[in-house]
């Protein structure tokens, strides 16, 4: 084996800058696409013994967890029973599954109360948590696997649903079914295995999440985890940087590893840079990329997107921020050095799905995680990547075999014919053109018309932000009751957020219930609904319903506006919006402290230390600092014992401000959601000063009713 060193001007993994940590892998491996990842993570279950973490941005109990060929062992396809299986065998099997609380929003797109499903329906060596122990707006994003301790799966991947597919992407294929047995499209993700100190290093992190996240103390419990014999290591005995982000908060010190990982990187690329990432929006990568290329002329991008964002809300957000991304590259005099594909099989309307998150630096260095080149992964949401620098000649041959696969897979060719065109074209970017095969290839991705603006600026405020909302900011510490000098400047930071507003109101728009909220399909629906007694009915069981499925409530009050006007609609609205607050109580009350605690984790001991007393102002006071959804602080308060009358006084009291506005003003809504030009984004803008001077005059009320009285 040749290990002669390769000469490199400066490292770019350094601890405590751009690594957390860098640890030895004594093998690490790519596994690209889901029947890869499934296969190779089944084959390694198979064999644990200790401990298995699993940490998600969602996780599904029917994602089937098989490789390309399926279950070969007799024992269960799916996720839950699989895992069942195990522990019945392995008496000293623990299961820990962490994901994002906040999944629940996103009901209509994933398993329903995963809670339930998750925990309550598995034996006790199974544990489940919800982890929401991050800032307002921000998510867990990491995706990790860890095997006792000594064998990890860190990248794009969650295990869940309608990930599954090989690398062939055929455009139908009998496995590529969802929970509900509908096929959906080819999708493109990667992960990375390790073993080793570095999958070590891993599990220090998931264990510490979880610790967080459960307030259980796991110690290591380390293993010899197996390598499951089908996979043919890329790497051995080499080093892996390890990057977080973590977003500050809360005690917690803000970590931007990926970031400066990304900068850093970019800023020592000679040749070319490979990307797959699902997301390219944040201009400091942008900013980069242009400082880089105006001092290496010969430097070339070459970018592998999703053709096109999914659901409305979508395309005005990331869409619309990838768009000025790339108008920042063309405006630089960079459009013919950058290039953007989406990859297609069977015709260039039939698009790949990308979910990967990779990036490969002049084989030099390879990244692979869960970050995606936006700004919420710069410093909002949790995240981890793993990279491996080239320190020998052997490493960088490695990392430049894996750029042919992944070329070579988009392009329908052999990684021997991507690395002979590679070596043989002047142009990275050229070769890429040039190289597409009849059945499938990749694409140039065409620029398209800005999607509003004013609007997407506005949306992006939630959607795609630098830094995590903070509420505490804008709000004022209500549960201390304390008034500050700073009132009037507060005021003015609210309105410079105000807009984002407009994206809880859409939230819906990321699952597949997106079609409701575009115009095109909603406003026929509302205006057939107007002048009929049922739907006065309808709205209380849509309220109720919707409610207990964590439907967001600011849609709900924004719609009976549309629906009923102002005067009809605030009646309406307050009194169906405290029907499903007391249902939300009452389930609540009927499941417990602890179930509701198991639901709800770290917001049900916000909630709970906020309730110094159960009176009316203290319910009204937690109604306005937004710490979770509307229908989880109704089970949480219910499960807490809140007396009944002061919880409905002070939920009344603290709803009051949105169901004035937005049902008052629902008519004119409409209007922006059709035609979000400067006049309607104007009368939004006053629309949402009136909001917040509402809940301003409300909140001092309520701070001056809690102060203790003199003596």
């Amino acid at each position: 084996m040749d290990t002669a060193s390769v000469p490199a001007p400066l490292a770019l993994l350094k601890e405590g800058d751009t690594a957390w940590r860098i640890a030895r892998a004594g093998r690490a491996a790519l596994l690209v696409d889901g029947a890869a990842f499934f296969g190779a993570l089944r084959e390694a279950l198979a064999q644990a013994r200790r401990s298995v973490f699993v940490l998600g941005w969602d996780i599904d109990s029917r994602t089937p967890l098989v490789g390309e060929d399926g279950a070969r062992d007799g024992a269960p396809e799916t996720l839950l029973a699989y895992l069942e299986h195990l522990v019945a065998q392995r008496p000293d099997l623990e299961v820990r599954l962490l994901l994002w609380d906040y999944s629940l929003l996103y009901a209509a797109g994933r398993e329903p109360l995963p809670s339930l499903n998750l925990k309550w329906r598995t034996p006790e060596r199974i544990k489940v948590a919800l982890d929401n122990c991050l800032p307002l707006g921000a998510c867990h994003h990491q995706k990790l696997v860890v095997v006792d301790g000594t064998l990890a799966f860190c990248g794009g991947f969650d295990l869940t649903t309608g990930r599954w597919d090989t690398r062939e992407h055929r455009a139908e294929h009998p496995r590529r079914v969802d929970a509900a047995g509908r096929p959906y499209p080819p999708w493109h993700d990667v992960q990375m295995m390790l073993d080793g100190e570095a999958a070590a290093a891993l599990d220090e992190i998931a264990r510490r999440r979880w610790q967080i996240a459960s307030e259980e103390h796991v110690e290591d419990n380390r293993g010899a985890a197996a390598w499951p014999s089908s996979i043919e290591p890329d790497f051995r005995d080499v080093d892996v940087g390890i990057a977080r982000t973590i977003p500050g908060g809360d005690g917690q010190e803000a970590v931007t590893e990926v970031r400066r990982l990304y900068l850093e990187s970019i800023r020592a690329a000679r040749r070319r840079i490979y990307i797959e990432n699902q997301y390219l929006t944040a201009e400091v990568i942008a900013d980069a990329l242009i400082e880089r290329m105006q001092e290496e002329p010969g430097l070339e991008v070459v970018a592998v997107t999703p053709r096109s964002p999914r659901g409305w809300l979508e395309a005005h957000t990331m869409g619309a921020g990838q768009q000025r991304f790339r108008e920042r590259l063309a405006a630089a005099g960079l459009g013919s050095r950058v290039q953007f594909y989406y990859p297609w099989v069977g015709g260039e309307e039939h698009p790949v799905m990308v979910h990967a998150k990779v990036m490969i630096v002049d084989d030099r260095l390879l990244r692979v995680g869960s970050s995606n080149l936006n700004n919420r992964s710069m410093g909002v949401d949790s995240e981890c990547d793993v990279a491996i620098e080239a320190r020998t000649q052997d490493q960088r041959d490695a990392i430049h075999r894996l750029l042919c696969g992944l070329l070579g897979e988009h392009l329908g060719l052999q990684p021997d014919a991507v690395a002979a065109g590679l070596e043989g074209s002047p142009s990275f970017i050229g070769f890429v053109d040039g190289a597409a095969q009849p059945a499938r290839g990749l694409a140039r991705l065409p620029f398209r018309q800005a999607h509003g603006e004013s609007l997407g600026d506005a949306l992006n405020i939630v959607a795609d932000p630098e830094q995590p909302l903070r509420p505490e900011e804008f709000i004022g510490d209500m549960f201390n009751a304390r008034t500050r000098r700073a009132d009037v400047k507060r005021l003015l930071k609210l309105g410079s957020v105000a807009a984002g507003l407009l994206a809880m109101v859409l939230a819906w728009s990321y699952t597949p219930l997106a079609r409701w909220a575009d115009p095109e399909v909603l406003m026929p629906a509302l205006a057939a609904a107007r002048g009929h007694w049922w739907i006065y009915p309808l709205l209380l069981a849509a309220y109720v319903v919707g409610g207990l499925l964590l439907f967001p409530l600011t849609v709900l009050l924004a719609v009976t506006g549309m629906i009923l006007g102002p005067l009809a609609g605030f009646v309406t609205a307050l009194a169906c919006a405290m029907a499903s607050a007391w249902s939300g109580y009452v389930v609540g009350r009927w499941a417990g402290a602890e179930s509701i605690r198991n639901l709800s984790g770290r917001t049900f001991r916000f909630i709970r230390r906020g309730l110094q007393n159960q009176g009316t102002i203290t319910v009204a006071a937690v109604r306005m600092v937004p710490v979770a959804p509307f229908t989880v602080v109704n089970m949480v308060m219910g499960a807490a014992g809140v007396r009944m009358r002061p919880y409905l006084v002070g939920t009344a009291l603290g709803l009051l401000p949105g169901v004035v506005v937005l049902t008052l003003v629902g008519d004119r809504l409409r209007e922006l959601w059709r035609s979000p030009d400067r006049a309607n984004i104007l009368w939004f803008a006053l629309v949402a000063v009136l909001w917040l001077g509402l809940a301003f005059v409300l909140q001092r009320v309520v701070s001056r009713l809690r102060r203790p009285k003199p003596r």
